[in-house]
């Protein structure tokens, strides 16, 4: 695979980005970085559970840590694997929210409560989605998961990065 450079700037573009539990990071299926070695110089394994995350609470555009900023962006789609996919495989998964569809129900049944003044539609200049204004406690959970129990996973979220940066 080939990896392209990513020090640039989003802001203004709509992309698709997935992380993988081996470390990898995609935009729009081309993979930017495969980075991560372990002290023996062999890949680095990444699962949620060694990541002490059971129980852990999943959202998009919010972090779990009360000081980072939340995301402003519009979120047309969320789709979580529990498997390493490559990048032909990238955007078909198991558990997908397609919130372009205008839907806030999973393709499994489960609904996303939206948070603040996440709002689902069309909005000026933007596609179908999420809109999330970065305003504070403006997110979307991500209910039912249990990520924790997975030892392999890919998570690709589909946005509208606003001009002015997200």
């Amino acid at each position: 695979e080939d990896v392209a450079s990513h020090g640039a700037s989003i802001a203004g573009q709509a992309a698709c980005f997935a992380v993988t539990s081996d470390f990898k990071l995609y935009k729009d299926g081309v993979l930017l970085s495969d980075a991560c070695k372990n002290d023996s110089g062999g890949n680095c394994e990444l699962t949620l559970a060694t990541l002490n995350m059971k129980n852990a609470n999943y959202y998009v555009g919010k972090s779990q840590y009360a000081s980072d900023a939340y995301l402003k962006a519009v979120i047309r789609a969320v789709r979580i694997s529990p498997t390493v996919l490559g990048a032909s495989d990238m955007l078909v998964a198991p558990i997908h929210y397609d919130f372009a569809g205008g839907s806030l129900q999973a393709s499994t049944g489960l609904t996303a409560p939206l948070h603040g003044n996440a709002k689902l539609g069309t909005t000026a200049g933007a596609s179908n989605g999420v809109a999330l204004d970065g305003s504070a406690s403006t997110y979307v959970s991500l209910p039912g998961l249990a990520l924790d129990a997975w030892t392999a996973f890919t998570i690709e979220v589909c946005a509208d990065i606003p001009a002015a940066g997200g």
